[in-house]
């Protein structure tokens, strides 16, 4: 995401930096709260806030102290996605976390289109493999190497 200002003056800086936080939630906003887009839903954005945000891991806060790109870890969240344990795919950008102790109105804008706000911010996913998956290849590979050897020497 891209840090920008929020337009009110209350916005991150090297003198007065804030912690931003994202959170896995526990219900889908789009259909939980109330606007003018969702008369159906069951409680305001504010309610929503103060309980429908799960904590957030400590490696999905970032300190803002400035614009540009801002990245947040959400690897905890994403393997409560993959594991079944969260069925809600959707995650909140909230200074709840922030101890600061000042008011702040910061922007933030979809790293979509060059920054152009779409409605959405797209997740990328970068796979590692897991330890024991990554030691068989390396021995896979060794052992690969081995046979070569033993054949070029004539067995």
């Amino acid at each position: 995401m891209h840090s920008v200002s929020g337009g009110f003056g209350a916005d991150a800086s090297a003198e007065s930096p804030f912690l931003v936080s994202v959170h896995a939630l526990a219900a889908d906003p789009l259909s939980t709260i109330i606007d003018d887009t969702n008369p159906g839903g069951t409680v305001n954005w504010l309610d929503f806030q103060n309980g429908y945000l799960l904590p957030a891991a400590s490696a999905a806060s970032t300190l803002v102290s400035a614009f540009g790109l801002v990245s947040f870890d959400v690897s905890a969240a994403v393997n409560e996605w993959i594991s079944g344990s969260s069925t809600v795919f959707a995650l909140a950008v909230s200074g709840l976390n922030d101890t600061s102790g000042s008011d702040f109105l910061h922007g933030f804008l979809n790293n979509n289109n060059g920054g152009v706000s779409q409605g959405h911010t797209f997740l990328s996913i970068s796979p590692v493999p897991e330890p024991q998956t990554y030691a068989m290849m390396l021995a896979g590979l060794g052992l690969m190497g081995a046979i070569v050897r033993r054949r070029r020497r004539g067995g």
